[in-house]
C-alpha cells in the first residue's frame, strides 16, 4: 500500500455513489472514485506527481491513460496544478485522522476538504501502465466558507424566515373548471 500526500479532494461525489458515466450500461463496471487536486508548488506533491508519472511509464503507460494528469490551461485556475485519480470497484473507506471509520456517518468528503489516498498501484494491468486503486480516504481537515457576507442591496426582503418544516403537503383543491 502506498499514501498520498495531504492534497484536496475533488469529485469527492463519485465516493458516495458510483460513477455510471463509463460504464456503457453494465453497472459492474461502474466505479468509486475520487480526485486529488496537487500543486507542484508543494515539495511533497510535487514529488508525488513525478513519482507516479514515472511509475505509470514504466510500465508502459501512456500521456493519455495516465493516472496523474496536468490541469486544463484554458481554466486559468487549473493551468498550474496537476489531478491524480483514484478508483476501486468496491465501497470506499473514509477515515478521521485518528483513523475512525466516518464512512456512514453525516461527516462527509467533499471537493476542497484536505485528505489522503491510502492506494495499492496496479500495474499488471491487461491495459498498459500503472493505475491507482482506492483502498481508503482519511479527511484531514473540512473545507470553510472563505466567503463573508454579501452587503446590503436593494431587492427581494424576506418576511417570514422560520424554517421550513420537514415535508409539508399542499392541498389541492377540487376545481371543476380543471382543464
Amino acid at each position: 500500500m502506498a499514501i498520498s500526500p495531504v492534497a484536496t479532494a475533488g469529485f469527492a461525489k463519485y465516493l458516495y455513489e458510483r460513477d455510471t458515466k463509463w460504464a456503457k450500461g453494465d453497472e459492474s463496471k461502474a466505479k468509486f472514485k475520487m480526485w486529488l487536486v496537487l500543486d507542484p508548488s508543494v515539495p511533497e506533491q510535487d514529488a508525488f506527481i513525478k513519482e507516479r508519472i514515472a511509475a505509470h511509464e514504466a510500465a508502459g503507460g501512456g500521456k493519455k491513460n495516465c493516472p496523474v494528469k496536468p490541469g486544463n490551461p484554458d481554466w486559468k485556475q487549473d493551468a498550474d496544478l496537476f489531478y491524480a485519480q483514484f478508483k476501486t470497484g468496491r465501497d470506499p473507506v473514509i477515515v478521521d485522522t485518528q483513523n475512525v471509520d466516518i464512512t456512514n456517518t453525516r461527516t462527509k468528503v467533499f471537493g476542497g476538504d484536505k485528505v489522503r489516498v491510502m492506494f495499492k498501484v496496479i500495474d499488471d494491468s491487461p491495459i498498459e501502465g500503472a493505475f491507482l486503486r482506492l483502498q481508503k480516504v482519511q479527511l484531514v481537515e473540512k473545507a470553510t466558507g472563505e466567503g463573508g457576507d454579501f452587503d446590503d442591496i436593494d431587492g427581494f426582503v424576506a418576511t417570514d424566515t422560520t424554517p421550513a418544516k420537514a415535508s409539508t403537503k399542499v392541498e389541492e383543491e377540487d376545481d371543476d373548471d380543471d382543464f
